[in-house]
């Protein structure tokens, strides 16, 4: 049916509609199919079709204001919301507005408000409810408002929920609309947009993109169109677990903005962390700006980034570091050499993008390969005769699926037909760099114990060209168990792959991310080739776009990791993360386990006190213990302290005859001690997070793990410390230092669990056990670099270091604990040289060793460490790698 003649079909009711309503991007003006933004010169108020009374316009939008919301942000309402302030005033306006405003009332936000308009302006009112199918009207909204896909369909779920609720008793229309020629639900003709019964509904599953409690919502309402006197709402199918989420997330940036003096461009920002159409467009910007500014402003710019900042400077990097490869196959190899299998699922694929993937296979130096495609029932003429065609290359086979079964099953078929050492796993629309097997079979020859290997990766623009270069650390376990960090490019070996499973169809969408949790538990080496070998192609709607584009994928990434805790027997649940995509393993901690919180005190004693009251506030934990060690008060206010402490905080209080510095007081707290973990807090840290205590304890309990820290601010909430990095700007520094809290730094480093080389003393918590067996810290570092040579030492025993930011606390103001490093560097590195030269496996080593905030390293950068004088010869010898401790045990320390 043609949008004229659906007008007419409306013109030809029996009874007049007083309301006409439905999602954004619904065209409810039915004589003209375009939406126009009504006037609004950014674009941010709710759509509203040409005609609507606007009167009735700014009520909606000022209620959803008072409300706490906006059109494309609706705000989380309690039942009966309508009643009570400040919503009361709205329902009173309302009652104008219907004696006032000339009928119908056409307006998509009032599937939001409706309840107000209908208690202010009486139930006598027929409203019409307009329905798109939900992948139509996401992608109209998508298209007009330059909103992502996923928030374009939560909006649909959100609105179509509110209104099929809010119309109990109230005469309404229901109509199910889809363009004309377009299917609508599996239903209706290409010659009537109007969809039928349930019988012509829904056939099949969801289209790609749309999550199944939303089709589940479409077919209800296409059930269920038609006209009643009295509507009764339908039983909903649950809301999407996802669509709760991403609304939201938007509505705690919005608030974050607007507790803060915070710009509309600075709202923008906020909310670009949530949608990625947004932060291309910001990027764009960025690039013509940096265009125009004069060089010095360019290099400062850089300097003070990430290496997703400066897409110029990153290509620049790129082609001169890979491009100008060798000839395809030239590399020499011996029939030892490892034959690889790529893996490549199709299914309906732009042609193009699947002829430049198998032209980056046919680019390789490496010359032992083959490319394994399988076809999931594509039932694409021109793709068939494509694939066919490749068959004439001896390396390349080709299976065709007769019925489609998914990502997972499709690539299991490829992985039939392999017969290579090792598999590689490549979509359809991607490329692998012509270098990326040499690669690989070097870091094969060196580690040949490897059953897991990957590499960095990139993305290609809509030109084709690389950018957003994402440059990893060394295999990090925790990191794994947050985010999917290890991607493209993955290499398997198939003997592995096959001993797991191959990969399995519940997990589709993020099949890579089971596949690589099963493979890790089980591999002998997981090794990182730090170079960029792999690209993932920027395609509307794809995840390099917007990471929201299907959040069915996020679901699955959940779930594979809550499979992943219970196959490896481990107690804990999967807790969402800062962004889609990222999580937090949460684990239980015992009510037996006991903390000693070691806090050396020394200043102001009233700032003593006061870090004392907000540590105990609410740590999360309640079996607890207070040692502070005196490193130099002897004052009047200090002593009272002290016995303040001891009298209601039945705190043991160790007095220091000198302030010999960190290692001496850290000692000397741990010796006295009683606890399962000790907790050591330099003087004057204060919580910043409810729960502190426990979120260290819960890794610092795990036997494999050796110490855990946490997300240190300054008082102006800047990130003081996300862990430490061997060799930046000096011997050691801290990563992510400087960078705003609202922030989530490079790669979402700054708020995920990883593993680290060290993590600062200034809050850090380890095992009572390991802290015997390590023999306490050196005190030849006593002051600065004690607490960086325990957690090395203990990474030496193959114990982890966690990097928590669920634990965050304040600083004192001021306070840089590795301001004076430079007089224990000499020592520190003549002890940990080999560890220097070969870098921080954990910081990536193309990222600059001068930038805490993860800029790309530049060519004539240098390592700051090498410029340290050396270090004075020892008369006594230290302990290293493979003997015993020197120092006392913790025992002997507390005998």
């Amino acid at each position: 049916m043609s949008t004229s003649a659906f007008a007419r079909s409306l013109a030809a009711e029996p009874e007049p509609f007083d309301v006409v309503t439905g999602a954004p991007g619904t065209d409810l003006e039915t004589g003209d199919p375009t939406l126009g933004t009504g006037g609004d010169p950014d674009g941010r108020s709710v759509p509203s079709a040409g005609g609507a009374d606007g009167r009735l316009r700014a009520w909606s939008d000022s209620l959803l204001e008072v409300l706490g919301g906006t059109w494309d942000c609706p705000p989380l309402l309690a039942d009966g919301w309508w009643y009570g302030p400040p919503a009361s005033r709205w329902v009173d306006t309302a009652a104008g507005l219907a004696r006032s405003v000339a009928r119908p009332w056409r307006e998509p936000a009032l599937c939001l408000t409706m309840p107000a308009l209908l208690a202010g302006a009486g139930r006598a009112l027929r409203v019409l409810v307009v329905v798109d199918p939900p992948q139509v009207a996401a992608r109209k909204m998508t298209h007009r408002f330059g909103i992502g896909h996923a928030h374009a369909l939560a909006l649909w779920e959100e609105y179509m929920r509110r209104v099929t609720t809010a119309l109990e008793g109230v005469p309404v229309t229901i109509r199910c609309v889809g363009p004309a020629g377009e299917e609508s639900g599996g239903g209706g003709s290409e010659s009537d947009g109007v969809v039928g019964s349930r019988t012509r509904s829904v056939t099949g599953g969801a289209p790609e993109g749309v999550l199944e409690s939303q089709w589940e919502l479409w077919s209800e309402l296409v059930a269920r169109q038609g006209s009643v006197d009295s509507w009764q709402p339908p039983t909903l199918p649950k809301r999407s677990p996802w669509t709760t989420e991403l609304l939201g997330r938007l509505s705690e940036k919005r608030h974050e903005a607007a507790a803060s003096p915070a710009t509309e461009q600075q709202w923008l920002a906020l909310s670009s962390a949530v949608e990625a159409v947004s932060r291309l467009r910001q990027q764009d910007q960025l690039d013509r700006e940096k265009r125009s500014a004069p060089p010095w402003e360019q290099v400062v710019a850089v300097a003070g980034g990430d290496a997703l900042g400066d897409p110029g400077r990153y290509r620049q990097w790129f082609y001169g570091r890979y491009g100008n490869p060798a000839a395809p196959g030239s590399t020499s190899v011996s029939d030892s050499s490892p034959l690889f299998s790529i893996l490549v699922p199709v299914y309906r694929p732009e042609m193009w993008y699947l002829a430049r993937c198998v032209d980056s296979v046919k680019a390789q130096t490496y010359p032992r390969w083959e490319l394994c495609l399988c076809d999931d029932g594509s039932e694409d003429r021109r793709l068939r005769a494509f694939l066919e065609d490749l068959r004439g290359d001896p390396r390349i086979k080709v299976r065709f699926r007769e019925v489609n079964g998914g990502i997972s099953a499709a690539t299991n078929d490829a992985l039939a037909m392999a017969e290579g050492d090792f598999v590689v796993l490549l979509d359809n629309d991607d490329e692998l760099v012509e270098v990326a097997l040499e690669y690989m079979a070097g870091a094969i020859g060196t580690h040949p114990r490897a059953d897991v290997l990957y590499s960095d990766e990139d993305k290609l623009d809509a030109e084709g060209l690389p950018c957003q270069p994402t440059l990893k650390p060394a295999w990090s376990p925790e990191l794994l168990a947050s985010t999917a960090y290890t991607c493209h490019l993955t290499v398997l070996r198939r003997s592995l792959v096959n001993r797991i499973g191959g990969l399995r169809s519940e997990f589709d969408g993020s099949q890579d991310y089971d596949v690589t949790l099963r493979a890790t538990e089980l591999a002998d080496e997981v090794v990182h080739v730090p170079e960029v070998l792999y690209h993932w192609r920027i395609r509307h709607g794809s995840a390099a776009d917007d990471p929201m584009a299907k959040p069915w994928a996020h679901h699955a990434s959940h779930a594979a990791l809550a499979s992943a805790l219970e196959r490896r027997g481990e107690s804990g649940y999967v807790q969402l993360g800062p962004q889609l995509g990222t999580y937090h393993v949460r684990r239980p901690v015992a009510a037996s386990l006991r903390a000693s919180i070691v806090l050396q005190m020394r200043g102001d004693p009233r700032r003593v006190r006061r870090a004392v009251e907000v540590l105990l506030a609410n740590p999360g934990h309640e079996n607890v213990e207070l040692v502070v060690v005196d490193r130099s008060s002897r004052d009047l206010p200090g002593a009272s302290l002290l016995g303040r402490l001891q009298r209601e905080r039945d705190a043991r209080v160790v007095r220091m005859a000198t302030d010999s510095g960190w290692s001496p007081a850290a000692n000397a707290g741990a010796s006295a001690a009683s606890g399962d973990v000790v907790v050591w807090v330099d003087s004057g840290v204060m919580a910043a997070s409810d729960g502190w205590l426990r979120a260290l304890l819960e890794h610092a309990q795990r036997d494999e793990v050796g110490a855990v820290g946490c997300r240190l601010l300054s008082p102006s909430r800047t990130v003081v410390h996300g862990g430490v990095v061997l060799g930046l700007r000096g011997v050691v520094g801290q990563v992510y230092s400087g960078l705003p809290l609202a922030h989530h730094g490079y790669l979402t480093g700054a708020v995920l669990t990883r593993n680290c080389s060290a993590v600062s003393g200034a809050a850090l918590a380890m095992r009572a056990e390991v802290v015997g067996m390590l023999g306490g810290s050196d005190t030849e570092l006593a002051d600065t670099l004690g607490d960086v040579d325990l957690c090395l030492r203990a990474g030496e025993r193959g114990l982890s270091i966690v990097y928590t930011p669920l634990a965050r606390l304040v600083l004192a103001p001021g306070v840089d604990r590795y301001a004076g490093q430079a007089a224990e560097s000499p020592y520190f590195v003549r002890r940990w040289s080999t560890l220097l030269e070969e870098g921080d496996p954990f910081f990536n080593p193309n990222l600059s060793p001068l930038s805490p905030l993860c800029a790309l390293r530049r060519e004539d950068e240098d390592d700051p460490w090498k410029r340290m004088p050396p270090s004075p010869p020892r008369s006594r010898k230290r302990w290293t790698k493979g003997e015993g401790p020197t120092r006392p045990s913790l025992a002997t320390l507390r005998q």
